[in-house]
This record gives C-alpha cells, structure tokens and sequence, in this order.
C-alpha cells in the first residue's frame, strides 16, 4: 500500500521548490493537489502537544501531513539536536535525503529552537519533530553520523 502522507511530503518538496522559484501558478497547482486550498485543516494526532504545535501560524503542510500519518498509524516522535550553525543546512537536507532512503519511510515535520538563547559557541540547538512509518524505528535515522551533528538527545514519542 502506497503512504498517502509520505506523497504529502513530495508535493511539499514540490511546493518548496516551485515558491523558491517564485512561481506562483505552479504553487497553487500544487496546494490544489494536496487539498490544502480548501478549508482550515483540524489536525487529528492524538498528542495535544503535537497538535498546538501544528495549529501555529505557517504550519498547514505539516499539518496536513499529520492528519494523513495518524489516519495511517505513523509514529511521531521528537528529540533534540545540537548542530554546528555552518553546518545547519547541509544537515537539514541531509535528514531529508535519509528519511528517503532506500524508499519514503518518514517525514521531518519542522524543528524550532530549543530556547530563547539557541546559538552558543557556534552550535545551534533545536527540537526536531518527525512521523515516520509504524514498522520503522526513529533510531535508523542514526542522526550521530550527520556532519556537523555534536549531541543527538533522547528520543520522545508523541
């Protein structure tokens, strides 16, 4: 069976792009396919955590794509990353590329700073939030091997 929430995050992929080119028709294309032109989404995971965090301004993809993965029994999950800040983009897509490898097995939500102070001595510290598929385990990630990666905290199932 072909993940629904997993195709939610390549039209995301898709939009990213197509805004960053700043073309604005093939962006809306792309929100139609996903269904997020229609209404305001009620996201459905079952952490109130997860969902007041997905109800924040600029979230709808996420959000969208969380509905899909709780329809779906994906697992979600958080933890902490301390990454060195020249690195933090090259890492970021790196996370991206993983969850993709050998085929879609997750999704990385978003990540926010882990508080007010966020960068100290270079290093940049945030919470990132993932979903991934019920028969995956948040460990195969192996962040630890990410260039840039100093500390990887305790995983926190959502």
């Amino acid at each position: 069976m072909k993940s629904e929430f997993l195709n939610l995050a390549r039209l995301r992929a898709q939009w990213r792009d197509l805004h960053q080119k700043g073309d604005q028709i093939g962006v809306d294309n792309i929100l139609k396919r996903a269904g997020l032109d229609l209404q305001p989404l009620n996201p459905v995971p079952t952490s109130p955590f997860l969902k007041q965090k997905l109800k924040e301004f600029g979230r709808e993809w996420e959000s969208k794509i969380a509905e899909q993965a709780e329809i779906e029994n994906a697992v979600f999950f958080c933890l902490p990353i301390t990454i060195v800040v020249s690195e933090l983009m090259r890492a970021h897509q790196r996370i991206e590329e993983m969850l993709n490898e050998p085929d879609p097995w997750g999704v990385l939500l978003f990540c926010e700073a882990e508080s007010p102070a966020h960068v100290e001595n270079g290093m940049w510290t945030g919470i990132y939030y993932f979903t991934i598929l019920s028969h995956r385990k948040a460990n195969e990630l192996q962040l630890e091997s990410l260039a840039g990666v100093k500390t990887v905290g305790s995983i926190t199932i959502l």
